[in-house]
């Protein structure tokens, strides 16, 4: 099942390019879209989706009517890659998801998380208060079943289909 879905994940990638620019954050490469001018919004997918859920919503035009939007392809995910060696908590992702927006030239921004990653985005807020000038969380899973021992290791592998986790 594994590598069945291994290939049918290299299959999608290759008939869904990414759309848009990547940045290098710390050796990771990150795929980000962004469209509009003023006052910066990130907005950060939840888990199992990427930058197109958010595009198909229409909340990405409807965001830059007023505002600079940044969309990231979270790191293993879509089309970012997913760091290697790493251990992923919550805090080591914000790291990342910082240095994102400052290379961009982003020094404050409402940042938009979304669904299981929330932690991240509150790690994000309390860790880097100079860059979170507003904190958005959506359909938000606080408890993450997911970081349970064996638990969490039967539900990555079914219902929380990634290859980040």
């Amino acid at each position: 099942m594994a590598v069945a879905d291994h290939l049918l994940a290299r299959k999608a990638e290759r008939d869904n390019l990414p759309a848009e620019n990547f940045l290098n954050v710390t050796g990771v490469c990150l795929h980000y879209m962004e469209r509009g001018t003023r006052a910066p919004v990130v907005l950060l997918h939840g888990n199992g989706s990427m930058i197109w859920d958010l595009a198909t919503s229409g909340i990405i035009e409807l965001a830059a009517r007023k505002h600079r939007v940044i969309v990231l392809d979270r790191p293993g995910y879509g089309h970012s890659e997913r760091p290697r060696n790493r251990i992923r908590t919550a805090e080591a992702q914000a790291d990342l998801i910082h240095d994102a927006p400052a290379q961009l030239g982003i020094e404050r921004a409402t940042v938009l998380g979304h669904s299981w990653r929330l932690p991240g985005r509150v790690a994000l807020a309390l860790k880097y208060p100079d860059l979170v000038g507003g904190l958005v969380l959506a359909s938000g899973c606080y408890w993450l079943c997911v970081a349970a021992p064996a638990v969490g290791d039967v539900i990555r592998h079914t219902i929380s289909r990634s290859r980040a986790d």
